[in-house]
């Protein structure tokens, strides 16, 4: 097992790789990287953890492509050519598709009023909240499509309904409150 230390002091940056060595040994390592210049640290910290100097959308498609196989949509009030829409995109990446909102779903993709983020409230949108589920903007699937990758819905989550006219947040505070809340 290898620690690796960055500290930020006035005027000093120190850098230390500590193996599992002998305390002498640790010693002498910590002193052969301290006061090590940054290009430095950046090429050790290349070697210690590649990933996180891969480039930003590789690194978001690797874990993108374990996001698409566990999801399960299904729709609420899409008119005709969003319903066209949505087949496309379930095809497109090969999404599995649920005709309800049962446990195993995860998103539910709704109409929206204009680009409000407020979508009419149906029991569908009712049921998907009370499993704290995404409930997001068929403009996400739009986007999704265009850009032929998964991008990422939490700019298209609705944030409130039709009915209170309001943006509430409920279906956010919902998905990432895992309490049933109703009566509490």
């Amino acid at each position: 097992n290898k620690e690796i230390t960055i500290t930020d002091e006035p005027d000093l940056r120190s850098f230390s790789i500590v193996k599992e060595d002998t305390v002498e040994q640790s010693s002498q390592n910590i002193e052969h990287f301290s006061e090590v210049s940054s290009i430095e640290m950046v090429r050790i910290a290349e070697k210690e953890s590649p990933l996180l100097f891969q480039p930003l959308d590789l690194r978001q498609e690797n874990n993108n492509e374990e996001k698409w196989k566990h999801m399960i949509l299904t729709s609420s009030s899409l008119n005709e050519q969003q319903k066209f829409e949505f087949d496309k995109f379930i095809n497109y990446f090969n999404i599995e598709y649920s005709p309800v909102v049962n446990n195993k779903t995860t998103h539910l993709i709704t109409d929206e009023e204009g680009d409000t983020l407020a979508c009419p409230l149906t029991g569908k949108v009712i049921q998907a909240i009370s499993r704290h589920m995404f409930i997001v903007s068929y403009r996400w699937i739009i986007k999704c499509l265009e850009q032929k990758h998964y991008v990422d819905e939490i700019a298209y989550e609705i944030r409130g309904d039709l009915s209170c006219d309001q943006i509430h947040n409920g279906m956010f505070n919902s998905r990432t409150n895992p309490q049933n809340l109703l009566f509490n």
